[in-house]
């Protein structure tokens, strides 16, 4: 029996060649930088590196995975605290709610970190993104100017449920 082969094409369609050859030779204003350009979708971009497997890497990894759908500027998601409000404090070592206002984001679409950690490209419904937000309270120490480590942190919670307007811990 003989080898078996996986083809794989890429198709002009979704091909960015004429757009990034366009990009590449426009100058950008002062203080924005040229971006990487491609006439293969950057197939290879993560060739020589540690490829994200569908598990969380800590040492970091490189999707090749599509981005996907990007929202309109309309759609764009937002988020802000409800309670405890901006600068607010809470008694400590009592229990407290914590409420967001989200808008322009489908929650409740959560998947496995441990198996499809960014394994597939972004999705819109409607015109809004698919995916979910997480709570991280964090000690703000003295400075407030230095910006703090994202390990470290008091409490993190994924938002596993359908919202519409807001979400309630």
């Amino acid at each position: 029996m003989g080898e078996v082969w996986l083809v794989l094409v890429l198709q002009l369609k979704v091909s960015l060649y004429l757009f990034l050859v366009y990009i590449s030779r426009t100058h950008p204003f002062q203080g924005q930088v040229e971006s990487l350009t491609s006439t293969n979708n950057f197939i290879d971009f993560c060739l020589t590196k540690d490829i994200t497997n569908g598990k969380q890497n800590p040492a970091g990894s490189c999707n090749p995975v599509p981005m996907g759908d990007i929202p309109s500027s309309d759609n764009m998601p937002t988020c802000k605290f409800v309670f405890p409000p901006d600068g607010g404090q809470v008694a400590a070592n009592q229990p407290f709610t914590v409420k967001l206002a989200i808008k322009n984001l489908v929650t409740g679409n959560f998947a496995n970190p441990n198996t499809n950690y960014f394994g597939a490209p972004q999705q819109l419904e409607g015109g809004v993104i698919k995916g979910h937000s997480h709570v991280v309270i964090q000690a703000l120490g003295g400075d407030e100017t230095v910006p703090l480590d994202p390990k470290l942190f008091a409490f993190f919670k994924v938002t596993l449920v359908t919202l519409v307007e807001s979400f309630y811990i």
